[in-house]
């Protein structure tokens, strides 16, 4: 039999044991979740107060931080902004109070990956940690493809390496946000499962029962009814037979919404070929609006007015997807420079597609506060770029050019208002151009 560590090890895929902070006022929830965590091989640390967990993290880094909101001097809340800022490789899960979860859903759009209510299952608080660790992993891995993407450019192959570099970008941002996306499905699926298995557990004795029952052969021993009578008013019966239904039909769900991100996702990543081919374009704008889901999710509602008899388009589907992603990715920059986290309110994506004659027209909108008329028209030039260093690299408008434009012989162009918002409009001839 393999030793904790080891099993802890395999399962995060990591050379080294997950090092985890947990900083809470409460002696015995530290003490309860420290033993758990170093009997599955973890390393923990823990500390009664805000302030002394973040002295912690100047002291020495840790992988995942496990934060109460409610602590004194330094709340959780202060914490997590302190992390986010210093030492932003850390993935943090909050604990919260039974009935608190508005607290807990604020401290997520703040950048909290998960949370827990207290006390902690014991199952729950291990599946959390995993998936917070596989979620760093993912990040550490899009920031070396964001590297690797920057140093493969080269002089002599510029529009290749820029245009592959981006779709590393690309694929590297969106695989954390993935893992993420599948995290919540994947919770309820388990809990749904666990509940199950309990529920399973609980009909199996009454059925048990009522088999002695049957075999009694209309001699049935009084002791035995009482049984069976204590048994179902114990298991509930009622109210499992209408929550197994429920918890079924919640994991199916689930289930589904998981394959439908992995699909859309290993589509949108999938290299494409070098020739066109035709395509159905609102399935193509379906997908990437499925793995761009977790970019817009916290600042805008997004909404389709895609046209259901749409030709279909000769095309590259897989340069197409990068051009759509590149402009709801803007899109959900711009709100979000409007509206702050969302916290508070949201703005709008609007996608909407249509045939006009003998082209298909595609329009992005977006309720930001508009392009600035000063460089409205710089921005198709390659490397330019009003966004902070880290956040944009001034090549997803000019390769969204290139790719509509020079590739497809289309046109892509943009109407856009000072504080009302910006709609780009993409047009696609729907037979290939000679």
């Amino acid at each position: 039999m393999k030793s904790a560590t080891a099993s802890s090890k395999e399962r995060t895929g990591i050379g080294e044991p997950i090092r985890v902070l947990v900083a809470d006022d409460d002696d015995h929830l530290l003490k309860v979740v420290s033993r758990e965590l170093r009997d599955k091989g973890y390393e923990c640390v823990t500390e009664h107060d805000g302030a002394a967990a973040l002295k912690a993290f100047g002291e020495r880094g840790f992988d995942v931080a496990l934060l109460d909101l409610e602590m004194p001097e330094i709340d959780g809340f202060q914490v997590l902004a302190a992390l986010q800022r210093d030492h932003p490789d850390t993935i943090s899960i909050v604990l919260t109070g039974a009935g608190d979860i508005p607290r807990a859903v604020k401290a997520m759009k703040l950048g909290a990956f998960d949370f827990l209510e207290k006390p902690c299952n014991p199952h729950l608080l291990e599946s959390a940690i995993r998936r917070a660790a596989e979620y760093r992993r993912a990040q550490r891995h899009a920031q070396q493809m964001e590297a690797e993407a920057n140093e493969s450019r080269s002089a002599l192959q510029l529009e290749r390496a820029l245009s592959q570099s981006q779709k590393l970008e690309s694929v590297g941002r969106l695989a954390a946000g993935i893992a993420h996306e599948i995290n919540t499905p994947t919770q309820y699926v388990g809990d749904n499962i666990e509940f199950l298995q309990i529920a399973y557990e609980s009909i199996v004795r009454l059925l048990g029962v009522f088999r002695q029952i049957v075999d009694a052969d209309g001699s049935v021993a009084p002791e035995l009814v009482a049984e069976a009578k204590d048994l179902i008013a114990t298991a509930n019966l009622e109210y499992l037979m209408t929550q197994i239904p429920r918890a079924i039909e919640q994991s199916l769900e689930g289930v589904e919404r998981i394959s439908s991100i992995v699909q859309a996702m290993k589509e949108f990543s999938h290299p494409g070929t070098a020739e066109k081919t035709f395509a159905d374009l609102n399935h193509c704008i379906r997908s990437t609006v499925t793995v761009s889901r977790n970019e817009w999710k916290y600042v805008a509602d997004l909404e389709s007015d895609l046209d259901g008899v749409l030709p279909p388009v000769c095309c590259l589907p897989g340069e197409l997807n990068q051009v759509f992603l590149n402009l709801i990715v803007n899109a959900a920059h711009a709100i979000g420079e409007v509206v702050g986290d969302g916290a508070t309110q949201k703005g709008k994506i609007t996608i909407g597609s249509r045939q006009d004659g003998d082209w298909v027209e595609v329009r992005i909108a977006d309720t930001g506060s508009g392009i600035p008329e000063n460089i409205r028209e710089h921005i198709f030039d390659p490397f330019f770029t009003t966004k902070d260093v880290g956040r944009g690299t001034g090549q997803g408008l000019a390769i969204a050019r290139n790719v509509v434009v020079d590739k497809h012989g289309g046109t892509i162009t943009f109407d856009t208002r000072t504080g009302a918002g910006t709609t780009f409009i993409i047009r696609l001839p729907i037979e290939a151009q000679k």
